[in-house]
């Protein structure tokens, strides 16, 4: 056999067994690491716990509609973990948010090995909202209300959900036309208003007495209102009965 050809014959050979052994380590490393069956698993089950307590929060509140974006992070689509032959479990480690930035946790028992990763939630809901802005002490009516979507912020569960919540409820404080409304800004309407001339009735079962006074805060039907007796100038504190009648419990 010619030299050359026999040259060749050695260096044909030699790249063949290269080649062949690289498609086995190719192989090998593959089926070794986490597969996109994997990360299916855990973006689906992270999805699910999202959905769920969502929903959960929604039909707490009262909530008419709520949508959320789920945003996965990038960081599975780089994993380096050996294929789990057991169930992945799936953790959220950020219990007490609903949406914003989440951590979770996926780990496996066969082989063993854990990743903590970070998903973004946002949210928004079908919300009671005013057409125009409102100032403190006035009253929110019902032809200033309207539903409109609103975006969630992160930890935010006391805003108002339905607009029975709100009709004839009066505003504690500023709010905007177009925005959520949060619990802390409307309060019972005050049934006495500070300056008011009311009936002050004193007494027990035995006896009672009627005297004339003059509201001194405003107050609803469920608090407490400070009175001046106007023959005496004596302050008491009270209990509105109606919008012209107070009673002090002696």
């Amino acid at each position: 056999m010619a030299p050359n050809l026999y040259k060749k014959l050695i260096i044909s050979f030699c790249s063949v067994l290269l080649l062949t052994t690289l498609t086995a380590n190719s192989s090998e490393k593959t089926s070794n690491y986490t597969n996109k069956t994997d990360i299916g698993i855990i973006n689906s089950k992270t999805k699910g716990i999202i959905n769920n307590n969502t929903k959960e929060w929604a039909k707490n509140n009262n909530v008419k509609d709520i949508n959320t974006t789920i945003l996965m992070s990038k960081k599975l689509t780089h994993l380096e973990l050996k294929h789990c032959n057991d169930e992945i479990n799936v953790k959220n480690k950020s219990q007490h948010n609903i949406w914003g930035n989440l951590y979770f946790t996926a780990s496996c028992n066969n082989p063993k090995w854990t990743v903590t990763y970070r998903t973004n939630v946002t949210a928004t809901a079908y919300l009671p909202v005013l057409k125009h802005s409102l100032h403190k002490g006035d009253i929110i009516e019902k032809n200033n209300i309207f539903y409109k979507w609103i975006h969630l912020k992160i930890n935010e569960s006391n805003l108002i959900t339905q607009d029975k919540n709100i009709i004839d409820k009066q505003v504690a404080r500023f709010i905007s036309a177009n925005t959520g409304i949060n619990r802390h800004l409307v309060a019972e309407k005050y049934i006495i208003r500070a300056g008011d001339i009311v009936t002050v009735e004193a007494g027990n079962s035995d006896f009672k007495v009627t005297l004339k006074g003059e509201a001194l805060s405003s107050s609803s039907l469920n608090n407490i209102v400070k009175v001046k007796i106007l023959n005496s100038n004596k302050v008491v504190f009270a209990r509105p009965l109606s919008s012209h009648t107070v009673l002090v419990d002696i």
